[in-house]
């Protein structure tokens, strides 16, 4: 296959380059000013809305360091919404060392806005077959943190739906 790219622009208004060619899309920022570099993961989603899920497509899961693209968009709340506006703009995985946990992900996103009964739940499955899950209830646009410890952290799907 021949090695071909793209260049798209982030929700955030960033230039990113999809360089397509192997096994995988790989996804680099340009470098401009004011830009940081950062690596992006894509998973794959076939359906956009709640119920949903997204599956990576490295055979090693989402690497440390990286943020989640989907279907080569930066823009993840085209994907994963739910109804009355519940949405996720940002997804990463970073080692950070918490009390007894080694890894993080960081989700930037909000819950419907029906009220404190409902959210936007989120489950990542790491390498080793566990599930970790995160509520996002809060109706305003925040940081949210899912902390948990595993001896292959790289994260190979993701899932969400209502609750």
């Amino acid at each position: 296959m021949p090695i071909e790219s793209k260049t798209l622009k982030s929700s955030l208004g960033n230039n990113y380059e999809i360089v397509t060619g192997s096994s995988h899309s790989e996804i680099a920022p340009e470098v401009t000013e004011g830009a940081t570099n950062a690596s992006y993961t894509n998973f794959i989603c076939e359906k956009p809305g709640s119920p949903g899920s997204a599956k990576c497509e490295l055979a090693t899961g989402m690497p440390i360091g990286s943020s989640v693209t989907i279907n080569n968009s930066t823009e993840l709340q085209k994907w994963i919404y739910r109804a009355n506006n519940g949405m996720v703009f940002e997804i990463s995985l970073n080692k950070k060392k918490y009390l007894v946990y080694d890894w993080l992900v960081y989700v930037k996103a909000q819950g419907p806005d029906i009220g404190l009964t409902t959210s936007l739940k989120l489950y990542f499955t790491d390498m080793t077959g566990d599930e970790y899950s995160l509520d996002i209830m809060s109706s305003k646009q925040k940081s949210h943190f899912l902390y948990f410890t595993s001896d292959n952290p790289n994260i190979k799907s993701i899932r969400w739906h209502d609750a």
